[in-house]
């Protein structure tokens, strides 16, 4: 039996494998994929648009953090004159956050805490020389603390002429 051609196709040109599988009808898939994509797409927004996003769950929760902050308060009721740390900054024990407005100037008042810092460091093990060699420094602007650091200041004087005269060391060698 003779195969029969289809007068689209040149039997020069087109195998006959060709031929059969280009006559044959496509699946039902493959022709009618499209429409089927589209009716599913179309579907999809339909859906879309039906359900509202983001549903709202009304809900109660608790945080808790390892290390919460904690709260800073001044000891005054003065306004904030200068603050050395930023929001969210991490913070270690002893630093300076900033300071409130006072009569004193902060930079003698950090002065007078170095100050007094070395000197107990100093003076811990019983040597009071560095009283002589580092004598305290003259300040004028410690607002409410002017009268209790000229005081402080007028003994510590005194206690430099005792030192500076070798008295200590006499009453030491002397056994008093």
């Amino acid at each position: 039996m003779p195969a029969t051609v289809s007068p689209h196709f040149n039997d020069n040109l087109v195998s006959e494998q060709v031929q059969e599988i280009v006559s044959r009808r496509p699946h039902w898939m493959v022709r009618r994929g499209n429409t089927i994509f589209f009716l599913v797409f179309a579907g999809w927004l339909a859906v879309t648009w039906a359900v509202r996003y983001p549903d709202v769950l009304p809900a109660s929760g608790r945080l808790v953090a390892i290390n919460p902050p904690l709260p800073v308060a001044a000891k005054s009721g003065n306004r904030l004159q200068k603050l050395f740390v930023s929001a969210e900054q991490e913070v270690k024990a002893g630093q300076h956050l900033g300071y409130v407005q006072s009569t004193a100037a902060y930079e003698e008042v950090m002065q007078l805490q170095q100050w007094v810092t070395n000197t107990i460091k100093s003076t811990s093990g019983g040597d009071y020389t560095s009283l002589v060699t580092a004598p305290l420094p003259i300040l004028a602007q410690l607002g409410t603390l002017q009268a209790d650091y000229e005081n402080f200041r007028t003994v510590g004087e005194q206690a430099k002429y005792l030192l500076a005269g070798g008295y200590f060391d006499e009453q030491a060698a002397a056994g008093g």
